[in-house]
């Protein structure tokens, strides 16, 4: 990977870049295919159960350092402080934050670029989720169509994240609220463990942000300042 050191902005990028007609061949062996294996299953319960152990031993100093409410905060993708109204989950996935929308009231679609984690949140979640394997801008979605917008861990995957963010200022309403995760270069564990990081996941990520590249990105999409109050 590259890095940009002009004015601070600290974008590092893949060099080269996948063609992007060969980009769905990098997720063949994704996490949203796992489901399908019996032996995947055993290791997800395994670490289910083990995560669930560490949760309980560490829920009182995770309390007083405030993690448990930023963690909380993070499995509804920071929304649970607006009313439901209408959701779309950008790289759905296998639609586990879709469900836990819907469960809170939200009217929720999702869209994935990858068949086999649109097959499994069908599967899972069907009756729920409009479910669309489709990308934002084939998607068609009209102008000023949701509530919410929520991308986890997508940005750093496309081609062209100033075009995505544009789309999706697009189909926002009016006062709605767009909430982004992605990997910060800028973060502890990138400086800690440097190359071996695990947000780097060459050859996915195409671009890893700082939060200094990723507010310009936003800026050229064109949203506002006022809307960059929370860059986490």
């Amino acid at each position: 990977m590259k890095r940009c050191t002009n004015n601070g902005c600290g974008l590092a990028w893949l060099d080269p870049v996948p063609c992007v007609e060969d980009i769905h061949l990098l997720y063949a062996n994704y996490f949203t295919h796992e489901q399908v294996h019996l032996t995947q299953r055993l290791l997800t319960r395994l670490w289910s159960f083990l995560h669930k152990g560490y949760r309980v031993v560490s829920y009182i100093p995770s309390s007083l350092l405030g993690i448990i409410k930023a963690q909380k905060g993070m499995s509804y993708m920071f929304l649970r402080d607006l009313n439901p109204g209408i959701l779309l989950d950008v790289g759905c996935g296998d639609g586990d934050l879709l469900h836990r929308m819907y469960s809170s009231g939200w009217s929720v679609t999702g869209i994935d670029f990858d068949p086999k984690a649109i097959e499994n949140a069908k599967a899972r979640y069907g009756s729920e989720a409009t479910l669309l394997h489709s990308d934002l801008f084939n998607a068609r979605f009209p102008d000023v169509s949701f509530d919410a917008i929520t991308m986890g861990h997508v940005i750093e995957h496309v081609p062209d994240p100033v075009a995505l963010l544009g789309e999706a200022r697009r189909v926002l309403k009016i006062g709605g609220r767009l909430v982004i995760t992605t990997p910060n270069l800028q973060s502890y564990g990138h400086e800690k463990f440097r190359d071996c990081w695990w947000g780097l996941d060459s050859p996915r990520h195409l671009q890893v942000f700082s939060l200094a590249a990723l507010r310009e990105c936003a800026r050229k999409a064109g949203f506002q300042a006022s809307s960059l109050l929370q860059v986490n």
